[in-house]
């Protein structure tokens, strides 16, 4: 159902370029926060190819919070079907030399060794599940809490920041009409996937740009009764005829589930060389690719229906600037920063980027008559170092998958087919020291794939270096998080308390036998001050919640002593977290309670820390 068009409105405090997950959960955010808004989205309605699958914890504790998290864990891939990854030179049944064979497996984030780490990590879920299904949840959620400013087939045409002005000036198009009309808005914030928003605030692009042309086949097949392990999520495929892994192909499942044999869909993808680049590949061609790689049953492939193809490129790109030199403007998602998916860190980083914005874009709103230029300078210094670090991390595992796989099989599209099966048959079937050292290669190159497949330390362990005013954590390497060389650890995350840092997850029980985490009682808009001794209690303002734990009969209890652990401060110390989750301080006992000019001093901290 078409929303109602309320753009009647001439000016709203902010407006969203962009209707995807980043935009539609920016609008959710805002609306839970009180502050009227408008979305503009070009297309008529969600996307209809997948993109990006993976939703860490980070990702879906705030989804949670916002309300959605329940429907998207509840149609996301059960765990089962996600806990491993494997290479394969074909799906079909085994001919030849070479033909239906797996060629190594490993297990991946969601394996069942990995559990424990992340039920202590969150308690929220990995899930996985594609845009496609995730983006109709956010809009209804978006749609139900800001009716008719929530608005498809409207594309913005022209963004304008005047010099000293106090607002933005858009130009708006209904698609449908080709009407156009004008609004104005305090700030904007662009989450249009980098079509129109980083060239109106004059950003630059660096990094690593086109570096494969790629193409996506989304079908519905019953390819799962050829699969030979349901257990694998996505399959990689090494062929001798096509030269390699970018080359031949991978394939993942998309649900939906539960599903039968008869709806079950499915995603291909691979690399376009030659010929294939720069054109329309036509369904045939798809199709005929599908039938090389996966040597099923060609009756399966052409009954196959082709529910979308998408064409794309593999960038490992970050602009310069994540807010316009008028101060107006805001990237967020891939308006800011393309990255390829090995690893799957380019959604989750967005979803990252509003979770630090829009609070601090609310706070603005809220109170216009405040200088919050430092505040909101904050988002490009503490976001843009993420995406750095994202997309120099995401370009090392497909270097490291395609580069070390290819390299210890001894395949490659510069050798004939001839050559690439020589080396397949050492590997399967050789013996002696060259087949032996071929094989201990691929055991190393699959292990060597901790920074794709078990990236715990990058999805949950990042932090912002800006916010930690005491230098804390160069003390301790961050508690561990972070190597000798200062390096975050890949694959492993480490809970901590140092400011900068995402508050750790605990379970908590209060006196009616309520179970909440620690996180989920951080809300959108407020700071809460986690503490035991009751002396914090008299800190609660109009800014701050106090949560305290295990200090007396009433309150909450943290029944297996992991807050205690976590929390790095001594048992009459405090923490405080900011709205988006991350601790802006942290106090080691309550000394600072009995100054008389207390409740002015941490008045006075929390101004120091909206104020930068």
């Amino acid at each position: 159902m078409a929303s109602r068009d309320n753009s009647a409105s001439s000016h709203y405090p902010v407006a969203i370029v962009g209707g995807s997950s980043i935009g539609l959960t920016s609008s959710i955010l805002l609306s839970l926060q009180g502050i009227p808004h408008i979305l503009f989205e070009r297309q008529p309605d969600t996307a209809i190819h997948p993109k990006a699958t993976i939703l860490n914890q980070r990702s879906m504790e705030l989804l949670f919070k916002v309300g959605v998290g329940e429907d998207v864990a509840s149609i996301a891939a059960p765990t089962e079907r996600v806990s491993h990854t494997a290479w394969y030179t074909s799906l079909g049944p085994q001919e030849g030399s070479w033909k239906g064979r797996q060629i190594a497996k490993r297990g991946t984030s969601r394996g069942a060794e990995n559990a424990e780490m992340l039920r202590n990590g969150s308690f929220a879920p990995v899930c996985i599940m594609p845009q496609v299904r995730l983006d109709p949840i956010l809009k209804r959620r978006a749609q139900e809490l800001a009716p008719g400013r929530v608005l498809f087939h409207h594309d913005v045409l022209d963004v304008v920041e005047e010099d000293g002005a106090d607002r933005v000036r858009l130009t708006v198009q209904r698609r449908g009409t080709g009407e156009t009309f004008h609004i104005t808005s305090d700030y904007v914030v662009g989450a249009d996937g980098g079509r129109l928003m980083p060239e109106k605030i004059g950003a630059e692009w660096n990094g690593e740009t086109n570096m494969a042309e790629m193409l996506s086949v989304h079908i519905r097949a019953p390819l799962s009764v050829h699969h030979p392990d349901h257990s694998v999520y996505i399959s990689w495929f090494v062929s001798p005829e096509l030269g390699g892994s970018i080359s031949t192909g991978f394939l993942y499942p998309l649900g939906p589930w539960p599903h039968s044999v008869e709806t079950e869909e499915w995603v291909f993808g691979f690399a376009l060389f030659g010929d294939e680049q720069g054109r329309r590949l036509e369904e045939q061609e798809a199709r005929a690719r599908l039938k090389k790689v996966l040597s099923v049953d060609s009756a399966v492939i052409d009954d196959a229906e082709i529910l979308s193809i998408g064409r794309w490129f593999l960038n490992a790109r970050v602009v310069d600037r994540y807010r316009s030199k008028g101060g107006r403007i805001f990237l967020a998602g891939d308006a800011a920063h393309k990255v390829p998916p090995w690893g799957g860190f380019g959604l989750n980083t967005g979803f990252g980027d509003v979770h630090n914005l829009i609070w601090k874009l609310a706070l603005a709103v809220k109170s216009p008559k405040q200088d919050w230029n430092a505040l909101l300078d904050t988002y490009h210094d503490e976001r843009k170092p993420i995406a750095d670090f994202v997309a120099r991390t995401s370009l090392a595992n497909i270097r490291t998958h395609n580069g070390r796989i290819d390299a210890a099989l001894g395949v490659g599209p510069k050798a004939t087919t001839k050559e690439n099966v020589k080396e397949l048959e050492t590997f399967f079937y050789g013996s002696g020291p060259e087949a032996d050292e071929k094989r201990q290669k691929v055991k190393e190159a699959i292990a060597s794939m901790d920074g794709e497949f078990k990236a715990y330390g990058c999805h949950n362990g990042w932090f912002y270096p800006s916010v930690d005013k005491k230098g804390e954590g160069k003390k301790s390497y961050h508690d561990g998080q972070v190597d000798s060389n200062y390096e975050l650890k890949i694959a492993e995350y480490v809970p901590t308390t140092i400011p900068g840092h995402h508050v750790p997850h605990s379970w908590l029980t209060d006196s009616a036998g309520q179970r909440r985490s620690t996180t989920q009682l951080v809300g959108v808009d407020r700071f809460v001050l986690f503490a035991q001794s009751p002396a914090w209690a008299t800190a609660k303002s109009a800014k701050l919640d106090v949560v305290l734990i295990d200090g007396g009969d009433d309150g909450w209890k943290n029944l297996d002593g992991s807050w205690e652990t976590q929390r790095r401060v001594g048992p009459t110390g405090a923490v405080l977290v900011r709205p988006d989750g991350i601790v802006g301080l942290r106090f080691q006992d309550d000394s600072f309670t009995q100054r008389p000019t207390f409740s002015d001093e941490l008045d006075a901290l929390l101004n120091e820390l909206l104020l930068v």
